[in-house]
């Protein structure tokens, strides 16, 4: 059997089960990494979830949108996989290409449903992903879409200096740069 066959078998018995989502054979998931369209579809025609989990517990959309895979990305969501999906961390797809400064898969993300402001359970959002990772661009996304500042202390409001890149809040205003 081939390594592709053998990825084809796995994701099936995986589809079968009942419970949380199945975990992605290895090669979808290196095949949605490096951006391989081709050889994602051809497995997701095979029968392999698009919903599927790597080892680690990554959603194949959040593995593609944090390496930029645009392509790839609208397949899935084509395919199924929900934009919303929590991986690591409790952490979106949004979240990931936010912090991995991905416009495009953003922008993509967003038009396709993602919601900018859930939060992991400690209160982080893309938004707070995108300053942390000085990606100006993603925040200004993000902004027009709708994303709101989080209650997360010491960092400056959208707007205030420093902003566009997650600048902590000095004692008494402004940004710490």
């Amino acid at each position: 059997m081939t390594r592709a066959g053998a990825a084809v078998a796995l994701a099936i018995a995986c589809a079968a089960r009942a419970g949380p989502p199945p975990e992605a054979p290895v090669e979808l998931t290196r095949a949605a990494w490096r951006g391989d369209t081709a050889l994602v579809a051809r497995l997701l025609d095979a029968g392999a979830p698009a919903s599927a989990r790597t080892a680690g517990g990554s959603t194949l959309l959040g593995v593609a949108a944090q390496a930029g895979q645009v392509e790839v990305v609208a397949l899935l969501l084509d395919r199924g996989a929900p934009p919303d999906a929590r991986g690591i961390d409790a952490w979106t797809p949004l979240m990931q290409a936010a912090a991995a400064g991905q416009l495009e898969v953003v922008r993509l993300l967003l038009a396709r449903g993602a919601r900018p402001n859930l939060r992991t359970p400690d209160g982080y959002s893309a938004l707070d992903a995108a300053r942390a990772a000085g990606r100006a661009a993603v925040v200004a996304a993000l902004v027009k879409a709708g994303a709101r500042d989080s209650d997360r202390p010491g960092r400056a409001p959208v707007g205030a200096p420093g902003a566009d890149l997650g600048a902590p809040v000095r004692p008494g205003g402004g940004s710490g740069r």
